[in-house]
């Protein structure tokens, strides 16, 4: 298979190999990530040699700094790759990299560009080491690195202007505030005109602001207008994961949410208040410590607010936030009265958990139309599978409605 993939008229990186027999697939079953009954084998990825014309640095949304290769342009896995990302200062050092050097080229997995390391072989001595530089490309402001960490960091802020767009492609991204319609294309435009500055700028925009840019008209600005509208009244778990606290993401966003309703009851939270939350450990309460104690961030939750956007979450009427305490539930197939959004947050207003797969944990599995291989996985395992009706009594009456199902 490994060398008929080079005859095929399409890009493969592997072939899955299964049983055929849809009696054996039956008796074998799944784990509670796979079936059992299936192996995936992935050819080792194509390498080829090119030169490395320098390494230079970019910034993310958290300060990051990450050095990545420029390269003389080389045809590998089926693309045409010009950079790979080198992670870090000492993945440089430990690869022993350095400008001018032949190096040998992948695409790990046949997607990502990976520089595997020099021919040292080659070398001509005019190679040339490299260092981090001590200031940002883009800002200027100092790059330091703490003691005992891999990546060094910009100390800029939203003054940087990589960081910035980084940042609110993540903040306006669908695992964020979910803004339709303000992606790379849309952020480069609102950074090199001026028109925002920090996150709360978005919110701030006015019509007459972007109508006359090439490509915006009233249709296509109107429609920007009524989604920043909308995100407004994101729930306060998106505000959470769209803010980008390190280590805080979507689960323990919303968790945070359902703990404390509020962003002001979050960011006035003291270390033995977070503790105290099940799943949240020590290097999360001393991150969300650290960046909630901060000045600049404190100021940017003002700005939001002042911009209109919500900054809680009402108390859910009528609603037992124990009545599913202990519970797990697995959701799968779509649902009438749900959207998969709803149906978690109904679960985790109640005090349960909703998990990715089904296991011997699983308290029940809530199946829609259309299931997907965890219904069967439940089967075997013998958890209680509920269709919507039961669900929707789940919510109502607790895990002691399962003992009278």
């Amino acid at each position: 298979a490994e060398h008929a993939r080079h005859d095929l008229g399409y890009q493969t990186d592997g072939v899955v190999i299964k049983v055929d027999p849809l009696a054996d697939q039956s008796e074998l079953g799944f784990t509670s990530k796979s079936p059992r009954w299936a192996i995936a084998y992935k050819f080792p990825p194509e390498e080829q040699t090119t030169r490395l014309i320098g390494i230079e640095v970019n910034v993310g949304r958290t300060g990051a700094v990450t050095p990545f290769a420029v390269l003389e342009p080389v045809f590998v896995g089926g693309a045409t790759v010009t950079n790979a990302t080198l992670h870090n200062q000492d993945e440089v050092a430990r690869k022993d990299l350095r400008i001018g050097d032949t190096v040998i080229v992948r695409r790990a997995g046949d997607v990502i560009p990976e520089v595997v390391g020099p021919v040292a072989s080659l070398r001509t001595g005019a190679e040339q080491t490299w260092k981090m530089p001590r200031k940002c490309p883009f800002c200027g402001n100092p790059i330091t690195r703490a003691e005992g960490e891999a990546v060094a960091r910009c100390t800029g802020g939203f003054d940087c202007p990589s960081r910035l767009r980084e940042y609110l492609a993540h903040f306006a991204g669908r695992g964020g505030m979910d803004i339709e319609g303000l992606g790379y294309k849309t952020i480069h435009l609102l950074l090199s005109e001026g028109l925002v500055t920090d996150p709360s700028g978005i919110f701030r925009l006015r019509p007459e602001d972007l109508l006359g840019f090439e490509g915006w008209g009233e249709v296509s600005v109107g429609n920007l207008m009524t989604a920043i509208d909308a995100a407004r009244d994101r729930p306060l778990g998106r505000l959470l994961t769209a803010l980008g606290i390190p280590l805080v993401g979507g689960t323990v966003a919303r968790t945070l949410a359902r703990r404390f309703l509020s962003m002001e009851t979050i960011m006035d939270a003291t270390e033995e208040d977070l503790g105290a939350i099940d799943g949240i450990g020590p290097e999360i309460v001393a991150s969300i410590r650290s960046w909630a104690s901060d000045p600049g961030n404190r100021a940017l939750i003002g700005r939001l607010a002042q911009a209109g956007v919500r900054l809680g979450d009402p108390q859910p009427e009528g609603v037992d936030r124990s009545v599913l305490a202990g519970v797990t539930v697995v959701i799968t197939g779509t649902l009438d009265g749900f959207t998969r959004e709803g149906a978690r947050s109904a679960v985790e207003d109640r005090g349960g958990k909703v998990a990715g797969s089904v296991s011997r944990k699983t308290t029940a599995v809530v199946v829609g139309e259309s299931p997907g291989s965890k219904a069967v996985r439940a089967q075997e395992l013998g958890v209680p599978i509920l269709d919507e009706a039961a669900f929707s009594r789940l919510l109502a009456e607790g895990a002691g409605f399962l003992e009278q199902a």
